[in-house]
């Protein structure tokens, strides 16, 4: 299942497999601020960018660091999913 996080004025849509929200939860030392911080940074300009740490991986993927987290990206027009 897939979960979005909505944000305001956001140009991109972006949504979380569940399991990536199910992982970040098992970990004691984290919680919810990481995944509202992707959604609100990449829901407004998913490419590139090196002080946000997003770098491509391949042409319509992306990956963004976050703590010691990093969140694979699949960049599908409007639509970002992290898988």
């Amino acid at each position: 299942m897939i979960n979005a996080i909505e944000t305001k004025n956001a140009k991109y849509r972006v949504t979380f497999l569940s399991l990536v929200k199910e992982d970040l939860q098992k970990d004691e030392n984290n919680d919810t601020k990481s995944l509202n911080y992707v959604s609100a940074i990449l829901s407004h300009n998913p490419h590139p960018h090196s002080y946000r740490c997003i770098k491509v991986l391949l042409k319509e993927s992306s990956i963004i660091a976050v703590i010691r987290w990093r969140f694979y990206c699949s960049i599908e027009g409007q639509e970002i999913k992290i898988i």
